[in-house]
């Protein structure tokens, strides 16, 4: 039998709106140079017609596609940038979540939806 013992720290979470309506959570931990990010849509699955049945999961694979704010393959362009990603869609949402090292001296992270918003680290 495995038995973990240990303590779990309080979190603060920030949140604030953009003004095109995106509901920013931010949670803050300095102990290590990394950055989470994830996007969540409150569509899923059950948003879906009968005839179109899938149409959640194809639009979650069309967010990867290159669009005005970024050109070329997204998950490349966050590999070179030292992190990783994935999506998934659930019966209430569809989601990607990405995750960053940054080596030291900071870097940004931007949602590359052509809009001026960037999360500065």
């Amino acid at each position: 039998m495995l038995m973990i013992v240990g303590t779990i720290k309080p979190v603060e979470i920030k949140t604030f709106k953009l003004d095109n309506g995106l509901r920013v959570f931010v949670v803050e931990d300095h102990s290590s140079p990394v950055a989470t990010v994830q996007v969540w849509y409150r569509v899923g699955s059950r948003n879906e017609n009968y005839g179109i049945t899938g149409i959640s999961h194809l639009l979650e694979h069309m967010m990867f596609r290159p669009s005005k704010g970024i050109k070329g393959d997204y998950s490349q362009i966050i590999d070179m940038m030292g992190g990783s990603d994935n999506a998934f869609t659930t019966r209430d949402a569809t989601a990607i979540p990405c995750g960053y090292t940054f080596k030291q001296g900071g870097g940004s992270v931007s949602h590359g939806g052509g809009q001026d918003e960037e999360f500065n680290l």
